[in-house]
């Protein structure tokens, strides 16, 4: 079997920003086919036998299963969205803006579960649209960080 980098981040709860990190240093092999990275099995165990502390293939196989299992229970609980517009004097602005919203949503914490934020500009109104998506702990200090940017 052939993983993509994002697959394997999944299987690890990992970024995938992480697993490319653990590529580029020579940690985990994989083969680049066009603008991705794939990762053969045996290379993903290889990979998961040499790091210490991290579980062998059953128990990987075994989280995962109750990370799906985990990930259907965040599913049922409450999801809010939002959608906030910031008007701006400039593009760049915006930019600025999104820019810092993107790297908190990449950083952000496991616990928020599935979570999103797109983005729109809106030229002729000088407006930056921003659509939230998430657990109220994610859309709430979402907002927050908005609140804090924008002052």
């Amino acid at each position: 079997m052939v993983y993509t980098a994002d697959q394997v981040a999944e299987i690890l709860n990992l970024h995938p920003k992480t697993v490319r990190k653990f590529i580029r240093l020579g940690r985990l092999k994989a083969r680049k086919l066009g603008k991705q990275w794939r990762i053969m099995e045996k290379d993903l165990k290889l990979f998961l036998g040499d790091e210490a502390g991290l579980p062998g293939e059953d128990a990987l196989l075994h989280s995962t299963a109750e990370e799906t299992i985990e990930k259907k229970k965040q599913k049922q609980k409450i999801q809010v969205s939002s959608i906030v517009d910031i008007y701006v004097t400039h593009k760049d602005e915006a930019m600025r803006i999104a820019n810092s919203l993107f790297a908190a949503l990449n950083c952000k914490d496991p616990s928020y579960g599935e979570a999103r934020c797109d983005h729109i500009f809106y030229e002729e109104e000088s407006k930056a649209r921003f659509i939230i998506w998430g657990g109220i702990k994610f859309v709430t200090d979402l907002l927050a960080c908005i609140s804090k940017i924008t002052d």
